[in-house]
């Protein structure tokens, strides 16, 4: 052929018409000498999520036995996502611990506005989300809105209701929890 190459295969991608003859041919040219047949399951995703400074790389590093990502008072230390592994009763996961997330309009830098789209696009390829809830701020709308996210991609969703042993055992934190209990429920 005058254009180099060496076969030409017309088809409709709409009707499907020639896709079969297509499909042989790519196949042909593969090499499956290398590839080994293995039955190893591929780790469950993780992603941690929640507002800043609610405990989601100290979560992380325990649950992987690391100190990979930074611990620290100081909201903002996580910018990009953190990866790490575990397994627990014979299961592997691979965990993504996430930039805290704030409401846009708190959002100031250029930087914090990259980690927190970087956070919210690990709900495209994670299968569960760890959500970290701050007990002493109890549930906010912003959390409702990152929870939102996740329940509209089909995430499962666990609550992890952090700072708890801050609280004073009062009618008031347990109305927040109550308040919590009650959200969890109707998603």
């Amino acid at each position: 052929m005058q254009f180099g190459f060496q076969s030409l295969h017309l088809i409709s991608a709409s009707h499907g018409d020639g896709i079969t003859a297509l499909a042989k041919e790519i196949i042909s040219r593969l090499d499956f000498s290398a590839v080994e047949e293995g039955s190893e399951e591929k780790p469950i995703k993780v992603s941690i999520m929640g507002k800043p400074n609610t405990g989601k790389s100290t979560l992380s590093n325990v649950l992987t036995k690391s100190s990979a990502s930074i611990v620290s008072d100081y909201a903002g230390t996580t910018r990009d996502v953190v990866e790490g592994f575990f397994s627990y009763k014979g299961k592997n996961f691979h965990l993504l611990d996430t930039a805290g997330i704030r409401k846009k309009t708190k959002v100031k830098e250029d930087i914090e506005y990259y980690s927190v789209n970087r956070a919210i696009k690990t709900l495209q390829n994670c299968d569960l989300v760890f959500y970290i809830l701050d007990a002493e701020e109890g549930l906010t709308d912003q959390d409702k809105k990152i929870i939102s996210l996740a329940h509209d991609r089909g995430r499962g969703i666990i609550f992890i209701l952090n700072k708890w042993d801050l609280q004073e055992d009062t009618k008031q934190s347990r109305k927040k929890l109550k308040k919590i209990y009650a959200y969890t429920l109707d998603i």
